[in-house]
């Protein structure tokens, strides 16, 4: 598996890395196993190189948390599928 990212400033990420199917399953796979934290928020702010990325970080955090309290609190997978049967 030897996968590249490439760089084109036009694009809406700078950096992208095209792969196939089954080899993004084998790399995620390798990438959870690694994982060696319990809770990401805590850790990233350890690494030098994320430091410049901690003002984005928390504006990304902030409006994903304000979509999730605005969305409510989750519904039960029983509620769910009394709704499907009703329709």
């Amino acid at each position: 598996m030897a996968a590249y990212p490439t760089s084109d400033e036009s694009r809406d990420y700078r950096l992208r890395i095209s792969i196939s199917k089954a080899d993004w399953v084998q790399l995620a796979a390798r990438l959870a196993e690694a994982v060696d934290y319990s809770n990401f928020k805590n850790v990233v702010y350890d690494q030098p190189d994320q430091l410049n990325k901690s003002r984005a970080d928390l504006a990304i955090w902030r409006v994903m948390h304000e979509v999730q309290v605005a969305e409510g609190p989750p519904k039960s997978p029983k509620a769910k599928r009394a709704r499907r049967r009703r329709k």
